[in-house]
């Protein structure tokens, strides 16, 4: 069940919910447990265990995002990099595989992006104080991950990480900015 609570950010409002109780109101309830949530300019993204959906909070209108399901924790996240240029957001929902689908704001699949070859790179090291870094050179097998959560982190990077490393990538040019091991 997915809930939301509209609240005003004024500080009056903000000092007024230490002593009021807000009404929530369902606004859907999806198959399997949720991964996931994402919210911008009134659209919630929410990723589930077997796929993802874009709600319009404000005109209360549900999409599922994609044809085919997937089993498994998958995030997604919203992308709003392309927003300064006057363009919609976009929408990154990460698939079996290494991969990602690339979504507009209307919940619309636009492309799969596939991440597994390039993560065949070796990862970069931590470098810390206590010892110089060992880079390996050699190039590894592909890497078919799982992409637990999707975070937008900068205005062209998502970053995701899983037991064995941390991973950014740059999903507009479909390719891996690092990825360490951790």
């Amino acid at each position: 069940k997915v809930s939301a609570i509209k609240l005003n950010t004024s500080k009056q409002a903000k000092a007024a919910a230490a002593f009021v109780m807000f009404p929530d109101q369902t606004i859907t309830t999806v198959d399997s447990c949720i991964v996931q949530l994402d919210y911008l300019d009134g659209r919630l993204l929410i990723s589930s265990l077997t796929r993802s959906f874009l709600c319009d909070t404000e005109r209360e209108k549900f999409w599922r995002i994609g044809s085919k399901d997937r089993d498994g924790e998958y995030g997604a996240c919203f992308f709003p990099g392309r927003c300064s240029a006057g363009q919609q957001p976009l929408i990154y929902c990460a698939r079996p595989g290494s991969r990602m689908w690339e979504v507009n704001f209307d919940g619309e699949v636009i492309s799969t992006h596939q991440f597994k070859k390039l993560l065949s790179s070796p990862p970069l090291p931590v470098i810390t104080l206590r010892s110089d870094p060992q880079y390996d050179h050699t190039v590894g097998s592909s890497q078919s991950l799982s992409f637990p959560r999707l975070l937008h982190v900068s205005e062209h990077c998502v970053l995701t990480w899983t037991e064995r490393g941390i991973y950014v990538f740059l999903p507009q040019n479909v390719q891996v900015l690092l990825w360490s091991e951790v």
